[in-house]
């Protein structure tokens, strides 16, 4: 196995984050038809005098539009990352650290500034949903880098399977970074990610390598002497 490698959450993780928007687009939709339904816009003559009658319920109206905005904000992150190759929600493992990204920012951890992983299980209360109970967790020198086990790992519908899950995978990123520790990650011969993740993609770095190299190497052009 050779780094970098890119994992992208579980497939049907991407698939959940679909039907959430759509469901929050269809409450959107509800709301919206109870202030200003289209009987009630013909009743009143238009929209104006529907406005000018229902001061009281702007403030609804506007909420139900500003819920179904983000809805259709979710739905098109949702489809991007479904059908894109996820470029909002993922993580790379790389010779010099890790690269985690969420939709509202990008993180880079580098291994010499991260602690010991390991795998943590909060209770309900502090999981923010019985999804979010199950985390990768390392201290960084920025900031601990948290990574949700139900969004990559296998095993979020079963009892008990989680917790073995992340803590292979704390296992395996661990051993990377003792590896790196030592300076063995440059070999070929790493461990294998284990098959709690979605099979990663393979980055293929050859390409940045070899433009690089020509820039590298240009010979400089030969000075000229004045007399």
């Amino acid at each position: 196995m050779h780094l970098p490698l890119k994992f992208l959450p579980r497939k049907s993780q991407q698939l959940a984050e679909l039907v959430g928007a759509l469901i929050m687009i269809g409450f959107g939709i509800v709301f919206f038809s109870q202030y200003a339904s289209p009987e009630d816009l013909q009743r009143y003559g238009g929209f104006g005098a529907w406005l000018r009658a229902n001061t009281v319920e702007i403030p609804f109206l506007l909420g139900s539009i500003a819920l179904l905005l983000a809805a259709l904000g979710w739905l098109a992150v949702a489809v991007i990352n479904l059908a894109g190759g996820s470029p909002f929600d993922y993580l790379i493992v790389d010779r010099t650290g890790i690269t985690y990204r969420t939709f509202w920012r990008e993180s880079r951890f580098a291994w010499d500034e991260l602690g010991p992983f390991q795998a943590v299980r909060v209770s309900a209360w502090q999981g923010r949903g019985s999804q979010r109970r199950h985390w990768i967790v390392a201290d960084g020198a920025e900031g601990a880098l948290r990574i949700p086990s139900s969004t990559y790992l296998r095993g979020a519908y079963l009892a008990g399977s989680l917790d073995l899950s992340s803590g292979d995978a704390a296992g395996w990123l661990e051993e990377l970074r003792q590896l790196a520790r030592i300076g063995r990650l440059e070999t070929e011969d790493l461990p294998p990610p284990p098959a709690v993740f979605r099979p990663p993609i393979a980055i293929d770095t050859t390409a940045q390598t070899a433009q690089a190299a020509p820039a590298e190497t240009a010979p400089r052009g030969t000075p000229t002497i004045e007399r």
